[in-house]
């Protein structure tokens, strides 16, 4: 895969041990998706239909559960898969950020709370979430808790 940001692209054929590699638009690595152009509007859309999937067995299980395990299954299934790997991809556009709130409001309408934050059951925005756990990827990455690999990304600071 060639990484650019160019509308115009260069034809130029990479080949590995005498064979020809195929050019690809999009890899997953570590479930994270990765275009060509950086782009996150593709991760999060698999993403959000993930969660959504997800969302579905929450409203299959509204008629036997209460609230609070409704919460709890929320937290574990759906939230959960659109957290993962937040801080990397957390300065995707907003309109692509949006269709994961969409599934957050569903997701609290359907425990009973109509609002867009769920105070009542714990649910902080996704916004806040991802925020939160970048700057504390940060900490640990000045406070030297992080691995040094990790460490060495940050710049040097007098």
């Amino acid at each position: 895969m060639t990484i650019s940001r160019k509308t115009t692209k260069d034809n130029i054929q990479i080949s590995f041990l005498g064979d020809t590699l195929k050019e690809e638009n999009c890899i997953k690595l570590l479930g994270i998706h990765i275009t060509n152009t950086l782009d996150w509007g593709y991760h999060v859309d698999k993403v959000a239909k993930r969660a959504g999937q997800h969302l579905g067995i929450l409203c299959k299980a509204k008629k036997m559960l209460p609230s609070s395990a409704l919460a709890t299954l929320n937290k574990t299934r759906v939230r959960s898969a659109m957290e993962y790997c937040g801080p990397i991809w957390q300065n995707a556009p907003k309109i692509a950020l949006r269709k994961m709130d969409i599934i957050q409001r569903k997701a609290c309408r359907l425990m009973g709370n109509d609002q867009d934050v769920c105070p009542a059951m714990n649910l902080q925005s996704l916004e806040h979430r991802r925020m939160i756990s970048g700057l504390c990827q940060l900490y640990y990455m000045v406070s030297g808790v992080a691995p040094a690999g990790v460490i060495d990304l940050l710049p040097f600071f007098i």
